[in-house]
């Protein structure tokens, strides 16, 4: 029996083929796993890195060492310390996490007021937490910024429970919240004064979606001092300003936005001789209109 040549080389051929093919494979499989590991390794030299240089500017404060060099190496773990995404804290203590909180209210919400507590710990995947509970009335901007800050700085934090409750309309923005958070720590992490602030952008919300869009009228109450269009009778007019009498005989001159109760004065109508106010007392806007006495 004999084999043409012919068979052979194309048997050769496919099998020198497919041992590029499984060389090509195997080169690019290598070459991901080793990428792997080399990221992993600079990671851990610079987390370690960066608890050398922590240490050290530890002992030059303690020794009173040069002023300049001290400055170098703060400068230097702040960088450091901005490239990393989260970084866990040394120890906690309700102390500590309070004046955190504070730096950041009084730092990018100065009118956030809050009330504290610590409501509990645990561990995580072997990894210690206290947790805390947030709680007050804040409109919802500072709300807002505040999560927003408390989420995306470097200290590990983490939201574990959120509520937000609307308040009466007369307040506005103002909002009930309270919030649970965890702060986690541990024996290989940083020392809290170690962990800098991060310059985020600042971000805010337009607009309040826990306001009542229909809701009980506002307590006049909360309008003392103002005008009440209902009071009113338009004695005289000119294109930028309208003179009106309110119920006790008083005159007062007001102009286009000038706020009364409920709204606000909307138009001045010259060549019809009206005016004429947008009132919101319920969450639906309507138009009132004066016109001039006969």
């Amino acid at each position: 029996m004999q084999i043409k040549l012919s068979e052979i080389s194309y048997s050769l051929r496919n099998s020198l083929v497919l041992l590029l093919i499984f060389i090509f494979v195997a080169s690019i499989f290598n070459f991901i796993n080793f990428r792997k590991a080399k990221r992993l390794k600079e990671i851990n030299v610079k987390h370690n890195e960066l608890i050398k240089v922590i240490d050290r500017l530890d002992k030059q404060i303690n020794s009173f060492g040069n002023e300049a060099e001290m400055e170098a190496a703060l400068l230097k773990m702040e960088k450091e310390a901005s490239r990393q995404d989260k970084m866990i804290v040394k120890t906690d203590a309700p102390a500590s996490t309070y004046r955190y909180l504070m730096d950041i209210s009084d730092r990018y919400c100065p009118d956030f007021k809050f009330d504290f507590k610590l409501s509990n710990d645990g561990k995580v995947k072997g990894v210690d937490y206290n947790e805390y509970t947030i709680f007050g009335d804040a409109s919802i901007k500072s709300l807002y910024i505040f999560i927003y800050q408390l989420e995306n700085q470097s200290r590990l934090y983490t939201i574990d429970n959120l509520l937000i409750n609307s308040t009466k309309a007369e307040n506005g923005d103002l909002v009930r919240f309270s919030l649970t958070i965890r702060a986690f720590y541990a024996n290989n992490g940083y020392e809290p004064k170690a962990i800098p602030f991060k310059p985020l952008k600042r971000k805010s919300i337009s607009y309040n979606p826990f306001y009542p869009r229909i809701h009980e009228p506002i307590s006049i109450s909360f309008f003392e001092g103002m005008l009440r269009v209902e009071d009113l009778v338009l004695t005289g007019l000119t294109p930028e300003m309208a003179i009106v009498k309110d119920n006790s005989q008083n005159m007062h001159m007001i102009k286009v936005n000038d706020k009364v109760a409920y709204g606000y004065l909307a138009k001045i109508d010259w060549d019809r001789q009206r005016v004429t106010f947008n009132i919101n007392k319920i969450g639906i806007t309507e138009r009132v209109t004066l016109s001039m006495e006969q």
